[in-house]
Formats: structure tokens, C-alpha cells, sequence
């Protein structure tokens, strides 16, 4: 996903926003920014808060893969809004364009990305909207319901 997405809608966003700045958190990152331009990386962050509070948008190019997309739900949950991929929202299931935006393209990836650097009020809705869901979905009585209902699946 970085790849494609330094490859194919980084240098649309450097050439359209020319102060633009990204951060890489994540196992490699310090590595894989080193060679970008605009670009910090750092290999472990064990508390992102401090870059949900200075941050815009949270990007998560996800192209391949499977599971649980914990990164997007904590980002989520923090307020913070997301641009993801159709494959980076699978098993999260959050609405496109109303909880975050679901993109495929490098346009669209780039679109996205610009709206909600540029356009507060759909920023701030994607926040708000994001964090009510967050907390309907993924709170405690939601997850034993899922585990319950689970449980018994598994000994009918």
C-alpha cells in the first residue's frame, strides 16, 4: 500500500500542497521515509495521541491483506479522519463518506485526502461521525453480544 501510495498520489499531493508534511508510524517506517521527500518516519510509537492532536487525516493505503484493521478503529475513535482503501475497511464496515472515506483510485486517494485538508466542516464531520459510531459499535456490551452470539454458533 505505501508503495503505491508514494508512488502513485504522493507526488500529486507535493505538487498541489506544497508544505505538505507526512508521518510514517510503524515497523519500517524510519527506513522507507528516509528516501521520501516530505516525510518522517518512526518505528515505534507506543502513544499516537500526541499526532492525532497535530495531524489532519489519517491515510491507510491498504491494498492487500486481512483482519482486523485496529489502526483505523483507534484513529476512529480518536476523531481523527480517515482516508482508507475498499480492502482497508473490510472487516470494519464503516460507511463510506459518513464515517470515513473509502477510495481505490490514486485520484480519489488524492481527492479524499484534499478535501479534508481544505474543507473543515466535512473534516469535522467525518470526526464527529466517526467517534458516535465507534462508540455504538465497538463498546463493550456490542463485543460480548458478537462473542455470545459466536459462542453460540459454535455449540448448537
Amino acid at each position: 500500500g505505501l508503495d503505491w501510495f508514494f508512488s502513485e498520489v504522493w507526488p500529486l499531493l507535493l505538487q498541489s500542497h506544497d508544505s505538505i508534511q507526512i508521518t510514517l508510524i510503524g515497523r519500517g517506517a524510519q527506513s522507507y521515509a528516509s528516501s521520501m521527500l516530505q516525510c518522517t518516519g518512526l518505528d515505534y510509537e507506543p502513544d499516537l495521541s500526541v499526532f492525532y492532536e497535530t495531524h489532519h487525516v489519517v491515510i491507510i493505503p491498504i491494498l492487500h491483506g486481512g483482519g482486523m484493521r485496529i489502526k483505523l478503529l483507534e484513529a476512529m475513535a480518536y476523531g481523527m479522519p480517515v482516508v482508507t482503501t475498499s480492502k482497508g475497511n473490510q472487516g470494519v464496515n464503516a460507511q463510506a463518506n459518513k464515517h470515513l472515506c473509502i477510495v481505490d483510485s490514486a485520484l480519489d486517494f488524492f481527492n479524499a485526502i484534499t478535501l479534508l485538508l481544505t474543507d473543515s466542516e466535512t473534516r469535522m464531520q467525518l470526526e464527529h461521525a466517526a467517534q458516535l459510531w465507534i462508540a455504538s459499535e465497538f463498546n463493550q456490551t456490542q463485543i460480548m453480544q458478537g462473542v455470545y452470539s459466536q459462542y453460540n454458533t459454535w455449540i448448537s
